[in-house]
């Protein structure tokens, strides 16, 4: 199967952006960036191999053991890549590993050579810097060292005058803002999910095991063209699905029961992530009907008012309040102090504070988490800070309230993925059902 990645021009275009938004240091930057290490699942057993999302998104290399080096050449950045020479005892197991020029033709990327070479080579680059860039949290630079943070240890040793600085927040402002070539792939995927997730509920009777569901879901990705699962598929029946990340996946569906899919396929490395939620009999009971609806309302209600220029932090708040008073009105109360018996007191409110938000807090343990994230490479993509992000054209996010009645056995979570444009959104999950009627019509056809 082909990897479905864009073409070279897209990871030259993205490294001359990042060159570009690099602080202007004299022409003595530095950036080093590494693939994603093989991770055992046990014994001599790997994991199916992802690549690091940033380190794809610069190279487009999909292979383990590489690396890439952007360095000062005079006034210019020169950039290097490093891939693995394999041994050709391994061929036999594992088959034909990249060359040269492969790597050149995927990456754009002229000056290709082996790993071996690296030590050497950036030993050589950094004594012309003063400024190296790695795609690392800050305290990991200071954390005990993986292969990665062992070599640039050794760098920062022999070259104490170097500064290091943390590339992420630069590489984020980059990945929120989505390309054509990026939507084509997430549009994919998504309609990958969605038409797998139709015909997975099409085949749904009691006594299904959500792990059956799972494997009916996942084949229909594969059989789509998608390699891989964005993340692991959630599938909560009844009661599962108040638990919000779920993969147990081992209970057998009840005929009254509502059950909760959060799942996605990849494609060309770009996610999807879509919830929605059905009943095993084909038909919403009305209590089920009354939390779906609820929830589905202010889904509807939040979408509207996304657009450029809106703050993510707005957004989230805009979702507490409406969430409560979805809450409250189906007749949901504050749950009792667990010490006492009695109702969680409420606490007076500065302020400063909006008495809305003091109550959507006592309300929590039925709404429990964020309206959404941020879209991409990764399922969390990269992302500012809560009180940072200014909704851009460009960005993706996802927009998914939920209502989990523990109790009930009820758990409800409507999931769409949403483009902000210049003129305010498109929902690119729009054709995949959420209606009580359209998803009931799915158990009919």
């Amino acid at each position: 199967m082909k990897p479905n990645l864009p073409d070279k021009e897209f990871f030259i275009h993205n490294r001359e952006q990042f060159i570009k938004a690099l602080p202007d240091v004299a022409g003595k930057r530095m950036a080093v960036f590494f693939s994603n290490p093989t991770v055992v699942r046990n014994g001599d057993v790997p994991h199916m191999y992802r690549q690091e999302s940033t380190f794809l998104y610069l190279t487009g290399i999909e292979f383990p053991h590489s690396v890439l080096i952007l360095y000062p050449d005079g006034d210019r950045i020169k950039e290097m890549l490093f891939i693995e020479q394999q041994d050709p005892r391994r061929v036999e197991w594992e088959g034909k590993a990249l060359d040269k020029e492969e790597a050149q033709a995927i990456s754009g990327i002229e000056q290709v050579e082996f790993v071996s070479s690296f030590p050497s080579r950036v030993a050589a680059f950094a004594g012309a810097a003063n400024v190296v860039w790695v795609n690392a949290k800050p305290h990991a630079l200071n954390e005990p060292p993986n292969r990665e943070l062992s070599l640039i240890n050794q760098i920062r040793e022999r070259f104490p005058f170097l500064t290091f600085q943390n590339a992420k927040p630069i590489l984020t402002q980059l990945r929120l803002q989505k390309s054509a070539p990026e939507l084509e792939r997430m549009r994919k995927a998504i309609q990958i999910t969605g038409d797998s997730m139709q015909e997975a509920i099409q085949a749904v009777e009691a006594g299904m095991y959500e792990y059956q569901f799972q494997a009916l879901l996942e084949y229909n990705y594969r059989k789509r063209g998608s390699e891989r699962n964005a993340f692991g598929t959630i599938v909560g029946a009844g009661k599962n699905a108040t638990i919000l990340h779920y993969e147990h996946n081992r209970t057998q569906f009840g005929e009254q029961d509502l059950v909760l899919v959060d799942s996605g396929a990849e494609y060309g490395y770009y996610a999807a992530d879509i919830t929605r939620c059905f009943p095993v009999s084909g038909r919403f009971t009305d209590r089920q009907r009354a939390v779906y609806q609820a929830v589905l309302d202010v889904q509807k209600q939040l979408i509207e008012m996304i657009k450029p220029g809106l703050k993510y932090k707005t957004f989230d708040e805009a979702y507490q309040k409406l969430i409560t008073a979805a809450a409250k009105d189906l007749g949901l109360k504050p749950p009792e102090n667990k010490h006492t018996g009695s109702p969680t007191p409420e606490k007076k409110t500065p302020p400063e504070e909006d008495p809305e938000l003091v109550e959507a807090q006592q309300y929590r343990t039925y709404w429990k988490h964020g309206i959404g994230h941020s879209l991409g490479l990764d399922v969390h993509d990269v992302s500012l800070p809560r009180d940072e992000w200014v909704f851009s054209a460009g960005n993706v996010l996802t927009v998914e309230p939920g209502l989990y009645l523990e109790e009930e056995g009820i758990g409800v979570r409507i999931e769409d993925d949403i483009l902000i444009t210049e003129t305010g959104y498109e929902n690119l999950s729009q054709m995949i059902p959420k209606e009580i009627d359209d998803i009931e019509a799915l158990f009919k056809a």
